[in-house]
């Protein structure tokens, strides 16, 4: 598969879920605090969540690993990070726990947040759903 076909494809699997996932935080930000207090002191969940999320990172990693472009190079890295959030899951959850203390005691943070992840997804969508090129016959 071409560089930029794999780019679009795992463009069009990130880009809609984190637009979901962010509209999603906003909308249960009341909520949020709890949602994370309740995941972390389930550690059986943590460690699961940090396997499930080691191996997508990988198989994207595996399937797109380029940087030739800006969203090329923005899917590697959020990929990479995605195998980062699991490894930090299974060796060292508390980690994950500061930053939602952190999160949950900062007025506004998880509505941010939220637009933050939205507002990305968009963006990678755009790349994955764009017109296709044309191809130039060889």
């Amino acid at each position: 598969m071409a560089e930029a076909e794999s780019t679009r494809v795992v463009a069009r699997i990130l880009g809609p879920s984190a637009i979901v996932i962010g509209v999603a935080v906003i909308a249960r930000r009341l909520d949020m605090v709890d949602i994370v207090d309740a995941f972390m002191t389930s550690p059986a969940t943590a460690f699961f969540t940090g396997i499930v999320s080691v191996f997508a990172g990988f198989a994207l990693l595996s399937y797109h690993n380029r940087v030739s472009t800006l969203g090329a190079f923005v899917i590697t890295v959020l990929n990479a990070l995605i195998v980062v959030r699991g490894a930090v899951l299974l060796f060292a959850p508390r980690v994950i726990d500061r930053t939602a203390d952190f999160l949950n005691e900062t007025p506004n943070a998880w509505t941010i947040s939220g637009a933050v992840i939205a507002l990305l997804g968009a963006w990678i969508s755009t790349i994955g759903f764009s017109a296709k090129p044309p191809r130039i016959a060889s």
